[in-house]
């Protein structure tokens, strides 16, 4: 695990440790991401921090923190290296992805590329996979995805304690 603050890292190692959960400290985050098959940004960083040559071909990258135009997590280069690229929503993320409009701007992705979430999910679309390049999934939080998962977790809240 990496940050920029040493105190949320060691908070989010105790959380891990609590659970029964290893996880160490990575003095970088190229260091963090060395060898790792998953990688998880979750950032407000305004340039990347992530590296396209500190991410394996075979990793899954979700990169969670750049939802808007003016945040960048990952480089240009890394998204040009992704075997897919895979969107909650694409209409939104031309607008409020920004390693997406980042890599745009610098001739290192074209927006046909992009895979909505939801037909990957149906089955409608062949997604190549991990090991010919990194797989790349933006999330910017669709706001209707969370008012669906906060109706199902009220609905099943509903059913333990309707007693």
């Amino acid at each position: 695990l990496w940050g920029r603050r040493d105190d949320a890292v060691a908070a989010a190692i105790a959380l891990a440790a609590a659970d029964g959960i290893a996880v160490e400290a990575a003095p970088t985050p190229e260091a963090a991401a060395d060898g790792a098959d998953v990688i998880v940004t979750v950032t407000s960083a305004a340039a990347p921090i992530l590296s396209s040559g500190a991410v394996s071909d075979r990793a899954l990258v979700c990169a969670v923190g750049a939802t808007k135009y003016d945040r960048c997590e990952i480089e240009p280069a890394l998204v040009a290296r992704c075997a897919a690229v895979v969107c909650d929503d694409v209409v939104g993320s031309h607008v409020e992805c920004g390693d997406l409009i980042h890599a745009e701007r610098d001739g290192a992705f074209a927006w046909d590329r992009a895979i909505e979430l939801h037909d990957l999910v149906a089955g409608n679309v062949d997604v190549p996979r991990a090991g010919n390049g990194p797989v790349l999934f933006e999330t910017q939080g669709v706001a209707l995805q969370d008012v669906a998962a906060a109706g199902l977790a009220w609905e099943r809240w509903l059913e333990r304690h309707a007693s």
